[in-house]
C-alpha cells in the first residue's frame, strides 16, 4: 500500500479541487525524484475505486516499463495498448503508448481520466488526436517543465490549470532529494582576474561558451578526482551529443580500467536493462547515453552526472540532473561534472535554482525582460568579455574584435579546469540581482547616450514611465550641459 508524504497528498486533493472548480486538464508540476509517477498510482487506484477508467499516456516505452512494474507492485489490474497487440481490454486502468493509440483511432478503449507523463510534449497533432477520438474526458498532466522550447502555451494542448508543488531546494532540505554539488564552466571574467590565474586556466573559456559545442577539461581527470574516494567509485550516468561520442567515452573509461558501457536508442531492450541494473548492482562504473535516459528511468545508486551535452533545453538539461537526484543510502551527495557549461546559460541554472512561480499556461514572446526560463542565446566577446557582440557577424561592438567562425560540427576541446558553483540560494539570489542591476544599468547607459537634445530625454522618461518625466529630463539634459562645458574648459571673454 502506498503511503504519501503530506505534499503529494495535499498536490492530489488540489487536483481533485481543480476538476471540482471546472477545470478539465490541470497540470501536476513537480521536480524529479519528487515522486510523480508514485502519486499518479496511487490517484489511479483512487479513481478505478470510485468507478473511473484511467489511461496512462506517455511516449517513451520506460515510462511505460516504470508505470507498469509500479501497477504490478500494488496489484492493480492494467491492460496496454502498446506495441502490436492489445491485452486485456476490460481493464479499468489501460498503459497507452501515443504513437501505437495514435495508429488506432477508431477503435480505442474508452476512458474517464487520462494521464499524461511529460505533458510538456501534449501539444503535439498525435495527442491531440488521440484526446479528440476519447471525446475530450478529463486530463491530468505531469511534467517537472511546464514549458516548450519554442515558447508554444500549454493552453494550446488544452490545459487551463497549474498545481505546483515544493521547490527543489525545499525537498533537499527535507532529505526526499540528494543534496547536489555541482562543476561547470568558470563564470565570465574580466581580463585582470583571468592573467592572474595563469596556465591553469584557459582565456578563451570565459568568453562565450553558448555560440559553439565547448568541453573544458579533461573529463577523465575530474572524475577520478571527484567520484573515486578511496576504493569507492560513484556510480555515474554521462550525457553525450552523440552515440559516437557516447561510445568514445565508455571506451576511454575501459581502457582507463574501469567498467563502462554505451547505450543508446539503437540499443537492444536487454542491453539498456543490463546497463541499468548494472549501475544499481555495483558492476558497473560508467553507463554513457546518447538521447536516452532523460525520462522513465529510476535509478537512485547514480551518484555522479556527468554532462557533455550542449543544450538550450531547460527540460533536457533539469532531466539529465534529475537522473542522479534520488535519494541514496551509500552517498550523501550528488557529484555533477558540467563540461559543457550548461549550468552558465542564461535561463538554465543550477537544479537547485527556484522556479514554481515563473512557469505559466501562457507560453512566452521572445522576449529575454518578460521571461527568464527560456532566453536567446548570449555571445560573450573573447577579447573584452562584453555581451554586446553581434551574433550574426561575430563583432564585439565594444572593442571590434571578430570571433572567429568554425565550421558546423566542430566541438572545441578547452584546457582547464571546472570551478565549483556555490548552490547556496541566498547568495545565489544576491549575485542573480548584482548581475540583473549592472545589465539594467548598462541598458539604460546606452540608452541615454543615444539623447541628444531636451525632447530626447522627455520621451525616454516617458518610455520608462517615471512619474514626473519632464522634470528628470530637464535635470539630466542640464547634467550632461554642464559636464560638457567643464570638458570644454573656461570660457574666455575678449575685451571690449
Amino acid at each position: 500500500m502506498i503511503r504519501l508524504r503530506p505534499d503529494q497528498e495535499d498536490a492530489l486533493a488540489r487536483a481533485d479541487a481543480a476538476y471540482a472548480a471546472g477545470f478539465r486538464a490541470p497540470i501536476l508540476v513537480a521536480v524529479t525524484g519528487w515522486g510523480k509517477t508514485t502519486a499518479s498510482v496511487e490517484y489511479i487506484r483512487r479513481q478505478i475505486a470510485d468507478g473511473r477508467r484511467v489511461w496512462f499516456l506517455a511516449h517513451l516505452d520506460s515510462i511505460l516499463n516504470s508505470t507498469a512494474d509500479r501497477l504490478a507492485v500494488e496489484r492493480i489490474e492494467f491492460g496496454w495498448l502498446w506495441g502490436q497487440k492489445t491485452q486485456n481490454r476490460a481493464a479499468m486502468v489501460q498503459l497507452v503508448s501515443v504513437a501505437t493509440a495514435a495508429r488506432r483511432l477508431a477503435d480505442l478503449p474508452p476512458a474517464d481520466l487520462v494521464i499524461i507523463d511529460e505533458c510538456d510534449l501534449a501539444i503535439a497533432a498525435s495527442y491531440q488526436r488521440v484526446l479528440d477520438a476519447l471525446g475530450r474526458p478529463l486530463v491530468l498532466g505531469l511534467t517537472g517543465t511546464p514549458c516548450r522550447a519554442d515558447g508554444r502555451p500549454m493552453r494550446d494542448g488544452g490545459f487551463d490549470e497549474l498545481i505546483r508543488t515544493a521547490e527543489a531546494q525545499e525537498l533537499v532540505d527535507a532529505g526526499i532529494l540528494t543534496r547536489p554539488r555541482l562543476w561547470s564552466f568558470p563564470p565570465p571574467l574580466d581580463l585582470a582576474r583571468v592573467k592572474k590565474l595563469g596556465d591553469d586556466f584557459d582565456q578563451r573559456a570565459a568568453g562565450s561558451v553558448m555560440s559553439r559545442p565547448k568541453i573544458l577539461g579533461d573529463s577523465l581527470e575530474h572524475w577520478l578526482e571527484l567520484c573515486r574516494e578511496g576504493d569507492r567509485i560513484r556510480p555515474t550516468g554521462a550525457f553525450c551529443s552523440s552515440v559516437d561520442a557516447a561510445e568514445k567515452l565508455a571506451q576511454r573509461w575501459r581502457d582507463a580500467g574501469f567498467r563502462a558501457v554505451a547505450v543508446d536508442g539503437k540499443s537492444s531492450k536487454g542491453a539498456r536493462r543490463e546497463a541499468e541494473d548494472g549501475l544499481k548492482t555495483g558492476q558497473l562504473d560508467l553507463v554513457a547515453t546518447a538521447d536516452m535516459w532523460l525520462a522513465g528511468v529510476d535509478i537512485p545508486q547514480i551518484a555522479a552526472i556527468l554532462c557533455q551535452r550542449q543544450t538550450m533545453s531547460l527540460r533536457v538539461w533539469l532531466q539529465m540532473l534529475g537522473r542522479g537526484m534520488r535519494t541514496c543510502d551509500e552517498w550523501s551527495d550528488m557529484i555533477i561534472l558540467d563540461h559543457v557549461g550548461n549550468a552558465r546559460r542564461p535561463g538554465l541554472g543550477t537544479p537547485v535554482d527556484p522556479r514554481m512561480p515563473l512557469w505559466s499556461l501562457d507560453g512566452y514572446k521572445k522576449s529575454p525582460a518578460k521571461n527568464k526560463i527560456i532566453v536567446p542565446t548570449v555571445v560573450i566577446c573573447e577579447k573584452c568579455y562584453s555581451t554586446d557582440v553581434n551574433k550574426v557577424t561575430g563583432v564585439c561592438n565594444e572593442c571590434g574584435h571578430v570571433r572567429p567562425r568554425l565550421p558546423p560540427g566542430v566541438t572545441v576541446d578547452l584546457e582547464g579546469r571546472l570551478w565549483e558553483v556555490d548552490l547556496d540560494p541566498r547568495k545565489r539570489l544576491k549575485e542573480q540581482m548584482e548581475r540583473e542591476k549592472a545589465e539594467r544599468m548598462k541598458r539604460q547607459r546606452r540608452e541615454e547616450s543615444q539623447c541628444q537634445t531636451l525632447a530626447d530625454w522627455i520621451a525616454l522618461g516617458i518610455s520608462r514611465q517615471y512619474k514626473k518625466p519632464q522634470a528628470w529630463a530637464i535635470l539630466r539634459f542640464n547634467e550632461r550641459q554642464k559636464r560638457r562645458q567643464a570638458r570644454a574648459g573656461p570660457v574666455r571673454r575678449s575685451r571690449a
